[in-house]
């Protein structure tokens, strides 16, 4: 069953990659058919900023897509997506030239893992807290588009159709929503919650209107928390909104939290403002 799988994600990557190289008249089969890709690649890992994963990410999001589909089955488009950039970001970090593999080779081989979870994960209910965070966040963002497409609320029915979801699981986390009632102004506390806790030391490294429709934050927040180490994700998931984890602001109190010492809880928080 799993060989039949990578000669399926074989094939699907492949024709997505020929196709892109049609569009950008590159040759398929040329190490780098993206332009310097090599180069970009080696600038990210040096500086791995949003200014230098961005440009990899709009080149290969098309490889990305296929493989979220191919292993999507029956799990939560937002769920695997979410496993897709994190094996994205660390095939970026963890490719190395000099091995004698081309790049689509090593993404290919991080891709193949998604079978993995999607045999691991058979609902939601078995879905790890910070993909279900993930699940809120989209949740954030389908209710508002839906309620401006139909100009009326939304039924669990066409909310779960647009998140490839059960009813019964959009009910669960609306549930866990209950007390917001006003979810366009709950996009605007997240921005704001954004630029407070994942800065540089001065708020204005983002400027005023550097978050336009909430896009910037979301790729931010996806990249940092798809990247980040295991204790980076907790610190995340505690200092940002929509992780389904109760907000802490107090070093003291999130050091007791999360069993680390607060000088811990400092370093890690300087880590991901360097990152962002």
């Amino acid at each position: 069953m799993d060989s039949q799988d990578d000669i399926d994600i074989d094939a699907l990557l492949d024709a997505e990659l020929v196709k892109l190289a049609a569009e950008m008249e590159a040759d398929p089969d040329s190490p780098n058919p993206y332009g310097n890709e090599l180069e970009m690649i080696r600038q990210f890992q040096q500086n791995p900023t949003m200014e230098t994963f961005e440009p990899l990410y709009q080149a290969h999001q098309p490889l990305i897509n296929a493989a979220s589909q191919k292993y999507s089955g029956g799990l939560p488009r937002a769920a695997v997506r979410g496993q897709a950039l994190q094996r994205y970001t660390q095939a970026l970090q963890g490719y190395d030239p000099n091995k004698g593999a081309q790049f689509k080779t090593h993404l290919f081989n991080e891709m193949r893992r998604l079978g993995r979870y999607k045999a691991t994960y058979s609902n939601v209910a078995r879905i790890g807290s910070e993909d279900r965070g993930g699940l809120i966040n989209y949740f954030n963002q389908i209710a508002p588009d839906l309620r401006d497409r139909f100009g009326r609320e939304p039924t669990n029915e066409e909310i779960s159709d647009e998140m490839s979801l059960m009813a019964q699981d959009v009910a669960a986390l609306q549930k866990k929503l209950s007390k917001i009632k006003d979810l366009p102004k709950m996009v605007g506390t997240l921005r704001k919650e954004m630029r407070r806790d994942l800065t540089l030391e001065e708020p204005s490294e983002f400027g005023e209107t550097s978050l336009p429709g909430g896009s910037r934050y979301e790729r931010i927040v996806t990249f940092l928390h798809g990247g980040a180490s295991p204790e980076q994700q907790l610190i995340i998931e505690h200092t940002v909104p929509g992780f389904g984890k109760p907000i802490i602001e107090d070093d003291m109190q999130l050091a007791r939290t999360l069993n680390m010492s607060p000088q811990k809880v400092r370093a890690l928080k300087a880590q991901i403002r360097r990152k962002a």
